[in-house]
């Protein structure tokens, strides 16, 4: 079948580099033989089928998903504030009483 076939490298016929030029000193081939050298990959490439399918969320599961969202807002959004209230009063913006309590609570 396809795929089955094995790997094939082609290696150069001649202990010769090309051009020629003698061996290296160790009496192997020099790198100018390397331009001799071909790979021929054959790839077994089988088809995947991925399936998606999605149920549709019962009504309890809705409802924790709009708490969730609504409390994150709030939450976000409490952080916001403190940040601009804090960066107001340090730039001087908000003058705080010395006997009066801050909104927050701080």
């Amino acid at each position: 079948g396809v795929g089955s076939q094995p790997h094939k490298v082609a290696q150069p016929t001649g202990t010769e580099p090309a051009g020629g030029a003698a061996a290296g000193p160790t009496g192997g081939q020099t790198t100018a033989a390397a331009k001799d050298v071909a790979i021929d990959l054959s790839y077994d490439l089988s088809p995947t089928v991925n399936t998606i399918s999605q149920t549709p969320a019962g009504l309890l599961h809705y409802l924790v998903r709009m708490c969730a969202v609504v409390g994150g807002v709030l939450s976000v959004t409490r952080m916001a504030d403190k940040l601009v209230h804090g960066l107001m009063v340090s730039s001087g913006a908000v003058v705080m009483d010395s006997g009066s309590k801050s909104r927050h609570g701080s």
